[in-house]
Parts: structure tokens; C-alpha cells; sequence
């Protein structure tokens, strides 16, 4: 996956969070991508600084680490210390990156091409339509102009609401296309940072991580879409009934659409995971997509990247707080808000616009 370039690189950090899926030893190895992807020698990170800062990083900044702290599919970063004093870092994009997405893409869309026209579940899920939006997504996040500005959006909205959540602050006038420079926040890989935890606390973890995704996707508009742990850090100073507004695609492809056998269908769903007495699990992803290919429903790539960022985020919280069950707690965030919002007299409804990004902490 290293070899094969930045697609396969994200596809890796994916499957490094499915213990589901995949035995240990895959687990174990996959990981590495998650912050510990080949690393570019110091020359060429300092070319890309000295072309984005306009002139010797050495004018610009008073020290740099020429050792990178983290490197993954896009990006990798190192220390700094600005002229002002402030311990920040930079993610420096790499320097191959834009070739190499450019091939992985032509070859993604030539086959979303190909699956559309050759098969029936290619046209019912619109593998089209989704190969654009995940093109669209990854070239969004080459620039890092587009992270910068994200990044502090959601940081606005996560202090807005008081979360015990924090998202570095760009330092904007540093940063570029090629470059990102940040606050450093001291910590550790959350997997590793949370492993002597008592098992109390890292279920209250995973409960902070779950609502403040489900929030991020259904009160901002605006969401984290790569939540894999490479991309948490646990900080130093740390102590311690039925979805409303939320119907069908209206992208409906209704040829040949048998709605009583669709009826059935959604009927039976519902009595396995929703009814008194039922326990919802991740089976319920697996037989909701079932349902969107048998019955020729399309999927809107927003809608595919939630459900993207759900799937790294269930194996995420997997990993920190086992036995974590995330329909369980996702029920009780829309139930919670379902009372907030009718004790306002507030019209319930879901974010009409969602907007990916990709807000790595320390890279993506």
C-alpha cells in the first residue's frame, strides 16, 4: 500500500481501524500508515518550505526539526519555533503527492465508469456519481489553504458548544497551499495514550469522540471525515427510538422499482433494530447498503462520506473502549437532541448542506 501511493495509503489507514474484518497481525502492521508512512528526506521538505515561505526557512523560522514527528499519506510534519517564540508545527505536503493522486484518480473513475455501465449494483449505487464526490474530496484536501480555513470552522463550532474537544489553531499568515503551520498540542496516539486507562474512562472518551462527530455532521453542516486514531491525540493536560428528518436519498432511481417488496424490505429492517426490545449493531450499515443496492437507491457522496467517516470512527472507538456500542449511543445523541430541540419549540431537520473535511491532528 506504501508502494501503490496516497489512495492505497488511505485505504490501509481504513482497514487498520477493523479489527472486524481483519486478524491482529494486519491490524498491527496496517497502523503504521496511520502516522508512520515513509518518511521524505529533509532536502526535499526543505525545498517545498523555501519555495510556499518565499525564502530560506532559516529567515523564517528560528528553529526547525528536521526530523519529521509524524508522516502519512499527504503530508508529513515537523517542529518549529517561530520568531515570536511559539512552539508550533508544519505540515509540509509532500512533494510527489499531486502526480500520484492524479494517476490513483483517472484509474478510479475509469473503473466507477466501467463498474456503472457493466453492472447493476454500479448503476443502483451511482458509483459514478460517488467516484466524483471522492475525487472532489481529495483534491479539496491537497490544498492546505482549504484545511486551514476548516479547521478553524470546526473549531469554532466545537468551543461553541463547550466541548471537551480541540482543534489546533492555524497560524494563517504561514500558511499556504503546500504548507500548514499549527498549534502544538502536546500529547499522545489515543491508542496508546489510552491504554492504562481504566475502562470507565476510555468509554467516556469514545462517547465524547461519537457526539462530537454526530454533531459535527448533524447540528454543523461541516465534519471531520478521516477520524482514525493517527489523527487523535489524548492530550498531556487530560485528567480524568427513531431518526427524525432524516428520509430516503431524493435521488431515487425508480425504474423498474417494486415499492410494496420495498415496503417489505424497510419493514423488516426496521422490526430487527428498531423495535422495543432489539439490539442494533454494525450489522445494520451492512443490511442498510444491501437494501440501497437491491432496491436501485442512489447514495449522494456526502451521504457516502458520513458513512465513511461512521465506519473509521466505529472502528476508532472499537479499539479505544471494546464492547463500545456506537448505535446504542448514536439512539441516545439523537434522542438528547430531539428533547433540546422540542423544549425550544424548534423545527426538527437535518443540516440541508454537508461539507467534508479533512482536519488532521497531527496529519492526514
Amino acid at each position: 500500500m506504501e508502494d501503490g501511493g496516497v489512495t492505497f495509503v488511505k485505504l490501509g489507514q481504513i482497514l487498520s481501524t477493523r479489527r472486524d474484518l481483519l486478524p491482529p497481525e494486519f491490524i498491527s502492521e496496517l497502523s503504521r500508515l496511520q502516522d508512520d508512512a515513509p518518511k521524505v528526506p529533509w532536502p526535499e521538505i526543505e525545498d517545498v518550505l523555501q519555495r510556499s515561505l518565499g525564502g530560506p526557512v532559516t529567515e523564517k523560522f528560528t528553529s526547525i526539526g528536521t526530523e519529521p514527528i509524524a508522516a502519512a499519506s499527504i503530508a508529513q510534519v515537523h517542529t518549529v519555533t517561530l520568531p515570536s517564540g511559539d512552539q508550533v508545527v508544519v505540515k509540509v505536503r509532500r512533494p510527489d503527492v499531486i502526480g500520484v493522486v492524479a494517476s490513483d484518480l483517472d484509474i478510479v473513475q475509469r473503473l466507477a465508469g466501467r463498474l456503472q455501465r457493466s453492472t447493476r449494483w454500479g448503476r443502483s449505487v451511482g458509483a459514478v456519481d460517488l467516484a466524483q464526490g471522492f475525487v472532489a474530496a481529495l483534491r479539496e484536501e491537497l490544498d492546505l489553504r482549504i484545511e486551514a480555513r476548516n479547521m478553524t470552522a470546526v473549531a469554532t463550532a466545537t468551543a461553541a458548544r463547550g466541548e471537551d474537544l480541540r482543534v489546533p489553531v492555524p497560524y494563517q499568515p504561514y500558511c499556504g497551499e503546500r504548507i500548514l503551520v499549527m498549534q502544538y498540542l502536546e500529547g499522545r496516539p489515543l491508542l496508546a495514550a489510552s491504554a492504562g486507562l481504566p475502562a470507565g474512562s476510555r468509554a467516556a472518551l469514545a462517547r465524547d469522540l461519537l457526539n462530537s462527530l454526530l454533531a459535527q455532521v448533524m447540528l454543523d453542516g461541516i465534519f471531520h471525515a478521516d477520524p482514525h486514531p493517527g489523527n487523535i491525540l489524548l492530550l498531556n493536560d487530560h485528567q480524568r427510538g427513531q431518526v427524525v428528518g432524516c428520509g430516503l436519498p431524493d435521488r431515487l432511481r425508480t425504474e423498474q422499482l417494486n415499492e410494496p417488496r420495498l415496503e417489505r424490505a424497510l419493514g423488516r429492517f426496521l422490526a430487527r433494530y428498531f423495535t422495543a426490545g432489539a439490539t442494533p449493531d454494525v450489522r445494520m450499515f451492512t443490511d442498510l447498503f444491501r437494501i440501497v443496492a437491491d432496491y436501485g437507491l442512489a447514495v449522494p457522496p456526502e451521504i457516502a462520506a458520513v458513512f465513511r467517516a461512521l465506519a473509521t470512527m466505529e472502528g476508532t472507538l472499537t479499539q479505544l473502549a471494546p464492547g463500545f456500542d456506537i448505535v446504542t449511543e448514536a439512539r441516545n445523541f439523537g434522542g438528547q437532541q430531539l428533547e433540546r430541540r422540542s423544549s425550544r419549540g424548534a423545527r426538527v431537520s437535518l443540516c440541508d448542506r454537508l461539507t467534508v473535511v479533512e482536519c488532521a491532528i497531527p496529519c492526514s
